[in-house]
């Protein structure tokens, strides 16, 4: 199983391996690193420059040689970053690649005070529509009568309760009236008796 190793790099030996790699590229017209498992800072700055386009990478295999080799090449951007350094050019990439995108796009700026007018006006007319008016004052007059049907209802129910309550004081004098009287016939039948 193959061991990964990173190495953490300062700017100073970042700068010191991007100088060679663009050094020998711009001399020999090549820059060659052996395929290997463990990165190392050269492969990590090399594939830097790649991203950037400053150079292009190629496999080159040696058959007669045991490793491969990987071999970079000047690429589209390679002069601008000679002349400007490379640790400058690729910071100033990386700003133009990293720019904040505005809040809004362009058609979105041109559909956003649309929707907005349209929706107010819908909002406008859903509460000022004679419509809805007429059925807001049907509503109320229906309400208003039930309301007095109501009211009509409770002062029935109020005159059936005193109703009530006075049928129920009647029957209770008349059990009493009733009972007054068998005690009068019992008594009545036992002086008959005596």
């Amino acid at each position: 199983m193959a061991k990964f190793t990173i190495n953490v790099m300062g700017i100073e030996q970042e700068k010191g391996i991007m100088n060679v790699i663009m050094q020998s590229v711009s001399r020999e017209g090549k820059y060659e690193l052996p395929v290997r498992n463990n990165v190392q800072p050269e492969d990590l700055m090399a594939n830097k420059l790649v991203n950037y386009k400053v150079l292009t990478r190629n496999l080159v295999r040696n058959y007669p040689k045991a490793t491969d080799v990987y071999e970079y090449n000047a690429g589209e951007n390679f002069t601008q970053a000679e002349v400007k350094g490379a640790q400058k050019f690729l910071e100033e990439e990386k700003k133009r690649i990293t720019k904040k995108k505005p809040f809004l796009t362009t058609y979105q700026y041109i559909y956003l005070p649309i929707f907005i007018i349209f929706g107010c006006f819908g909002i406008y007319k859903s509460f000022f529509d004679k419509d809805l008016k007429s059925n807001y004052e049907d509503l109320k007059i229906r309400h208003d009568s039930l309301e007095v049907k109501y009211k009509h209802v409770v002062t029935k129910f109020d005159s059936l309760e005193i109703d009530y309550n006075k049928a129920l004081i009647a029957f209770d004098s008349l059990a009493k009236e009733t009972k007054i009287l068998e005690t009068k016939k019992t008594n009545d039948t036992l002086n008959v008796k005596n």
